[in-house]
């Protein structure tokens, strides 16, 4: 209006129209902030009176409280003197009851003490005396026959002594004899023993002479035999055959003793020219003569089992029966 050089004197406003609620959302925000200020000041109105009050009712509680604690002591002071009241007459009949007791036990103490010395003097001490008499006279008793008995100990003791002097001087005389006899014994043993030993000695020497003597000589024997034997042993063998005939035939013959079972083609000339060919054949003969000859030698006569026989019989051959 400025602007068209119009100037306005005055100015009325009759109605606003607000179609889009664009005022009204101006007023808004400060009113939601004065609701909200209201509102907060409501709520602290509201804390301070239920602050207020709790403190009013914590008060009263408290006041209610002290009241009723007054009131109880109070009562208990009324109920300790009530019953105080009460027991006045039982606690004071007690006292009279244990006074009672106590002079009824003091006057039996009393009766008792006085019974105690009457007894004293009627029967302790009679009792005491008759004890000390009889003790007294025990012990005199006791003493005579301790002096009695020391008397007749010492006596024995006496006796003693003088049959143990007796008894002592028989025995060293007794223990004198013994020893003289002991010592006697003892040289007449030892010169015995001296001679048996002696005399055992000398037969001892004279049989390990004797020993020793046959020893070489057999030695000597067997080392003429042996060299005999070696310079000329058919010939040896032969007379050692000539003499032991008999025993060498019976050690031959005993070499069949262990055959079960034998075929004989000729009869008792089959026999025969067996046991010559067992005593003879391929040089056995000779050397089964040299075996029963050197048995004979170790033991003295002809062996029992003939073993070796045995041995030898069993390598003829029977091919040539």
């Amino acid at each position: 209006m400025e602007k068209l050089g119009l100037i306005v004197d005055s100015l009325q406003i009759h109605e606003i129209e607000d179609p889009t609620g664009y005022i009204r959302n101006l007023a808004m925000p400060h009113a939601a902030a004065v609701q909200r200020d209201a509102r907060i000041a409501q709520a602290e109105a509201n804390r301070l009176a239920t602050e207020a009050e709790q403190q009013s009712f914590a008060r009263m509680a408290e006041a209610t409280r002290d009241s009723e604690i007054l009131q109880a002591g109070y009562q208990a002071e009324r109920d300790k003197a009530a019953a105080k009241a009460r027991q006045a007459g039982p606690l004071a009949e007690a006292g009279a009851r244990q006074e009672v007791v106590v002079q009824e036990t003091r006057v039996a103490e009393l009766e008792a003490h006085r019974r105690e010395q009457q007894l004293q003097a009627d029967v302790r001490k009679p009792a005491d005396a008759a004890a000390y008499e009889t003790r007294t006279l025990a012990e005199a008793d006791r003493d005579a026959r301790i002096s009695s008995a020391q008397a007749q100990a010492r006596e024995t003791e006496l006796a003693a002594a003088a049959e143990a002097t007796r008894v002592k001087a028989a025995a060293g005389a007794e223990a004198e004899a013994t020893k003289a006899r002991g010592e006697a014994a003892a040289q007449a043993t030892r010169a015995t023993g001296e001679a048996e030993a002696a005399a055992a000695r000398a037969r001892g020497l004279a049989e390990a002479e004797a020993a020793k003597a046959k020893g070489l000589a057999d030695a000597e024997a067997i080392k003429a035999r042996a060299a005999a034997l070696a310079k000329n042993q058919e010939a040896v063998v032969a007379r050692q055959l000539a003499e032991n005939w008999p025993e060498i035939v019976k050690a031959g013959a005993s070499a069949f003793g262990n055959v079960d079972n034998m075929v004989l083609l000729n009869g008792a000339d089959g026999m025969a020219d067996l046991f010559a060919k067992a005593l003879t054949m391929r040089g056995t003969g000779l050397g089964l003569a040299r075996q029963l000859l050197a048995s004979m030698d170790r033991g003295g006569q002809a062996p029992q089992d003939a073993s070796a026989l045995n041995g030898q019989a069993r390598k003829v051959p029977l091919d040539d029966k």
